[in-house]
């Protein structure tokens, strides 16, 4: 009887995580405030460049697929994270196209973006 309440509580747990998680993944990544964080990380990459790099690497799918359709979320906040302006968000959409023909590994793309305008 006892070992049957064990499992019965451990599905019970298995199926809360699936539901926490599921509801984590299904709700997109909002942009972050940044102008109040330090200038540099412990590797003395700027912090903002970090951030972009890992937004793009953990939301990669998603982005990708924004970036192709020119709308959505997750390339909204990646222009927010980036500070890009109106009227330059058309131009580093197409050079986002580019670098994802281009940069066929995930961490090499994240860098790029997060370089953007270092990166060709």
């Amino acid at each position: 009887m006892k070992n049957k309440r064990v499992v019965n509580c451990l599905w019970c747990v298995a199926i809360v995580s699936v539901i926490v998680l599921s509801a984590f993944q299904s709700t997109p990544i909002q942009a972050v405030e940044i102008d109040s964080l330090p200038v540099t990380s412990d590797n003395e990459q700027p912090i903002e460049k970090k951030i972009v790099r890992d937004f793009v690497l953990y939301n990669y799918a998603r982005l990708a697929d924004d970036i192709i359709n020119g709308v959505g979320i997750y390339l909204d906040t990646l222009y927010g994270l980036l500070k890009v302006p109106e009227n330059e968000k058309s131009p580093l959409r197409s050079k986002l196209i580019k670098l994802l023909l281009e940069k066929k590994r995930i961490p090499e793309f994240s860098n790029c973006v997060a370089n953007y305008e270092d990166c060709d």
